[in-house]
């Protein structure tokens, strides 16, 4: 369960993210990017992805 929540708050965050990119029209495009590079590209999600995959899949 542990995965799924780091997993959904995630996604929360990720969505906070591209709704002030998409509210505040002028902001650098390259800034939103790297935003969710650094939310999305990190050992814990991935490890936790494959986790829930395996899971969900045996």
């Amino acid at each position: 369960m542990k995965d799924k929540k780091l997993l959904a708050s995630t996604l929360r965050e990720a969505g906070k993210i591209l709704r002030e990119h998409r509210e505040m029209g002028s902001r650098n495009p390259a800034t939103t990017i790297q935003q969710l590079i650094d939310l999305l590209d990190t050992p814990e999600l991935l490890s936790g992805l494959r986790r829930v995959r395996r899971s969900e899949s045996g």
